[in-house]
């Protein structure tokens, strides 16, 4: 009984010492300079620089933001933000170029066209430092991580909303085709597996955004079908590009995947049906939480994070906003613009 007695608090003590270590390690892991599960500790300054797509994108103002956000959870760490003037490869490559000369400890890039992003993908690769993409996944398959923007998600959401979306109008359009051919069914396809399900709504024509340049698109849509309801897009830039009310039919709305600050006085104007898109300020905490497992060595490479898309209508704008603000850490005051205004090109 002895023993007994004896190898059961023996047992208890080794249990309760794991547990302490345990803690210590995990707690430490949120604690600038603490190590990773692997024990590796980042260095005082080590640097991580995120890149956007380019300088005037929708999301790279939340996304950044969101990175500092996170960043600011490790003060000894230092993150640097970067865009390209443009969203040419060329000026991506230049800019992860000129990031490349500086020697930063890891690399984040967000990718809106895989094909275009591919050369600076492999110069951050060449050059042997950890890389994390972040939005549409790439072939590239020497990546840390990727953190992905649920765009087909978002399309789903569009689709298993449509009552709701088109309302009493009961017919739609659809643009669809933009980026790569494949990738564009698929997100089309997830829409519409969820539309087909409401009977006594009426897709009068899809057509395909390759073959035109989009708002050209739209124009030919509703000189067609004047009377159309809804015109539904799964890339928003098009109504980034020109003013809602050059594109669309008399009384007739859109809804589009994406949901960046650009875009919700559309919503409040009732020029917007609906929008599907991702909390950016989430991509960008998701990318540096990769970031500081690069540096730890805490996570294996080829890690996957997905941030989820949301529906956003007038009537859930006010809480989707606050949600973005909080997460990106942005003044949002700006964005709250007249439908009126001059339509944005970009934040």
């Amino acid at each position: 009984m002895h023993m007994n007695g004896a190898r059961r608090i023996a047992s208890r003590t080794l249990l309760i010492a794991a547990y302490i270590l345990i803690t210590t390690v995990v707690t430490g892991c949120e604690q600038s300079g603490a190590p990773g599960l692997s024990g590796k500790i980042p260095k005082e300054g080590d640097r991580i620089i995120i890149v956007g797509d380019s300088s005037s994108d929708a999301q790279w103002p939340g996304i950044a933001g969101g990175a500092r956000r996170y960043m600011a959870k490790y003060p000894g760490l230092l993150l640097e933000t970067a865009a390209p003037p443009d969203n040419r490869g060329e000026s991506l490559l230049k800019t992860v170029q000129q990031i490349i000369k500086t020697k930063p400890q890891v690399v984040c890039i967000q990718v809106h066209d895989p094909k275009q992003a591919q050369a600076a993908l492999q110069a951050v690769h060449d050059a042997g430092i950890p890389l994390i993409t972040i939005g549409v996944k790439t072939e590239f398959a020497r990546v840390f991580g990727h953190v992905q923007d649920d765009i087909a998600g978002a399309a789903e959401l569009l689709g298993a909303n449509l009552e709701t979306v088109v309302a009493d109008k009961r017919s739609y359009m659809v643009l669809s085709g933009q980026g790569d051919a494949k990738r564009s069914a698929y997100i089309c396809e997830r829409f519409m597996s969820k539309a087909r399900g409401f009977h006594g709504i009426i897709l009068l024509e899809e057509r395909d955004a390759a073959a035109a340049p989009p708002a050209e698109t739209i124009r030919a849509m509703f000189e067609r079908f004047p009377n159309a309801g809804l015109v539904v897009t799964f890339d928003s830039s098009v109504w980034l590009s020109e003013s809602p009310s050059k594109l669309l039919g008399k009384n007739a709305r859109f809804a589009t995947v994406g949901a960046a600050p650009v875009l919700w006085k559309y919503l409040q104007s009732g020029q917007a049906a609906a929008l599907a898109g991702v909390d950016d300020g989430e991509l960008g905490s998701l990318a540096m939480e990769l970031a500081i497992a690069a540096l730890t060595e805490s996570r294996a490479p080829g890690a996957l994070k997905m941030a989820r898309a949301r529906l956003v209508t007038r009537e859930t704008l006010a809480d989707f906003m606050k949600r973005y603000a909080e997460s990106a850490g942005l003044n949002l005051r700006k964005y709250m613009m007249t439908a009126t205004s001059r339509p944005a090109t970009g934040p």
